[in-house]
C-alpha cells in the first residue's frame, strides 16, 4: 500500500490523494508512516480502550461518514484491518462510492475462520456478496 499510496500522491496533478487513518495500532502505525515517509492528511483517532466490534464498526461508518460527506471522493481505498475495511465499504455502498480493498492477508473462504476476518472480507466485497444471494 506504501508504493500505491507514494504513486497515487505523484498524480496530483490529475486526482488529490488523502490518507485517512483510524489510528487503530498507533505504535506500529507511526512507525510504519516514518518508514515508508507517508504524511496523513486525516486521523479519525476511533480507537478507544475495551471496544468491541460493534463499536469499532458503529465508529468508522460514523467517522467516514464526516470525511467522504466532505471530501466527496470517486474511490476509496482501504487496507489492512478487515473491520475497519468492512464498515467504510458499508458506507461507500450506501452511499455511492466506489471502495477497493488492497488485500494482504490470507483468504480461507470460511466465512467463519478466522473470525470475523473473513466475514469483513467478503462484507467488503460487497459486489461478490450480491451475486451470492
Amino acid at each position: 500500500m506504501a508504493s500505491l499510496c507514494h504513486m497515487l500522491k505523484q498524480g496530483e496533478q490529475e486526482f488529490t490523494t488523502l490518507v485517512c487513518l483510524t489510528a487503530q495500532h498507533q505504535i506500529i502505525l507511526d512507525q510504519l508512516l516514518t518508514g515508508f515517509d507517508i504524511q496523513n492528511d486525516i486521523v479519525l483517532n476511533l480507537m478507544k480502550n475495551r471496544q468491541d466490534l460493534i463499536e469499532i464498526k458503529s465508529s468508522v461508518i460514523f467517522g467516514m461518514r464526516v470525511v467522504l460527506l466532505e471530501q466527496r471522493p470517486d474511490l476509496v481505498l482501504v487496507h489492512i484491518d478487515t473491520s475497519i475495511s468492512s464498515a467504510a465499504s458499508i458506507y461507500g455502498f450506501c452511499v455511492g462510492i466506489a471502495l477497493e480493498h488492497v488485500e494482504t492477508e490470507l483468504l480461507t473462504h470460511n466465512i467463519l475462520s478466522p473470525f470475523p476476518e473473513e466475514f469483513n472480507r467478503h462484507a467488503t466485497c460487497l459486489d461478490d456478496i450480491r451475486t451470492r444471494l
